[in-house]
């Protein structure tokens, strides 16, 4: 979402106010849910397009909700950094236990080899 976007996105959420978008919100991400787990072994296009409109549903209210919280303090995006850098080094931690079981096992599978 550009800039622009995200200002129009601000000026609808300011009309309408917190209760009516906060409920808009909770029907968009029920549609994305009922999308996602209704029709997820129909991988066509249809249910691409319909998958994409309802993304965009969300990301939309997503973005009104955060500048009611914050009014453009980007409280919500440090919060987006911290839980995505914890990913990452989970996923670091997870490969390298799983390198070092492929050690093990690579090491185990030689000296049966060997003997």
């Amino acid at each position: 979402m550009n800039e622009i976007q995200k200002k129009q996105c601000h000026e609808i959420a300011r009309h309408y106010g917190w209760d009516p978008q906060k409920n808009q919100t909770i029907q968009e991400c029920a549609e994305l849910i009922v999308e996602l787990t209704a029709r997820s072994d129909q991988k066509n296009n249809f249910w691409i397009e319909n998958l994409r409109g309802e993304i965009a549903d969300c990301m939309i209210m997503l973005e009104q909700m955060v500048f009611m919280l914050d009014g453009g303090n980007c409280k919500v995006d440090a919060v987006i950094k911290n839980k995505i850098e914890r990913q990452i080094r989970r996923i670091a931690s997870e490969n390298a236990q799983e390198q070092a079981c492929n050690d093990v096992g690579n090491k185990t599978h030689v000296k049966k080899q060997n003997a």
